[in-house]
């Protein structure tokens, strides 16, 4: 597992915190209050975040106008701050055009900490923390991700044993056994991104430290 190092210039990657995730077509039918939980984070996140770290946003450009909207409640703190968005097509933000340039610039302003939230942190979240970590290894960046910034479907938080945690994740078939109740060394959909994340090298944090970001 990575290991933190000093924190000296910061920035911040907020991941898809948009309409369609929370009351949108994507969740229609899915429990997703670890998603809302996460959104409200971010929202008190971006009011308390000193203007002068560089945000970047990433946004999926879904068809319907309102899927595609920012999240009501950080949507004008969004527009206010004027922060950049770059459009996601798939769950790695590399492939999102202007997301490589935009951490070469925070680079180039010596910033040594990108730390990532949004949804969700079974998908685009670890895809992109892990893409990110493996192009910029050789660069004097880490790569944070804080937990409390990030969400998934709440079916993704359940511990399993390891034959209904294939069954799940190859048909999204939620059925639990008696072993998942009685057994020991049950892990969950967002146990195993945590644990991609970290061995890629990725930094995982219940929560970041904010303190000495804030205003």
């Amino acid at each position: 597992m990575s290991t933190c190092k000093p924190i000296g210039k910061l920035a911040v990657i907020l991941i898809d915190v948009q309409h369609a995730f929370v009351l949108g077509s994507w969740s229609e039918g899915r429990a997703i209050n670890h998603i809302e939980e996460s959104f409200e984070k971010c929202k008190k996140l971006v009011q308390s975040l000193s203007p002068a770290i560089p945000v970047l946003l990433t946004q999926c450009p879904f068809i319907n106008p309102k899927d595609r909207a920012f999240h009501s409640s950080v949507k004008e703190l969004f527009e206010e701050r004027n922060y950049p968005v770059v459009n996601k097509y798939n769950t790695n933000i590399l492939e999102a055009d202007g997301a490589e340039f935009w951490v070469r610039s925070m680079l180039e302003r010596q910033v040594d900490t990108i730390v990532i939230g949004g949804c969700t942190t079974t998908s685009c979240v670890r895809v992109s923390s892990m893409a990110l970590c493996q192009n910029f290894k050789h660069d004097p960046v880490q790569f944070i991700v804080d937990l409390s910034l990030c969400g998934a479907r709440d079916s993704n938080y359940i511990k399993r044993c390891k034959a209904c945690m294939q069954l799940y994740m190859n048909t999204g078939e939620t059925r639990n056994c008696d072993l998942c109740v009685s057994s020991s060394g049950l892990t969950s959909p967002v146990d195993l991104a945590v644990e991609c994340m970290s061995n890629a090298g990725v930094i995982v944090k219940e929560q970041f430290d904010w303190s000495s970001h804030s205003v």
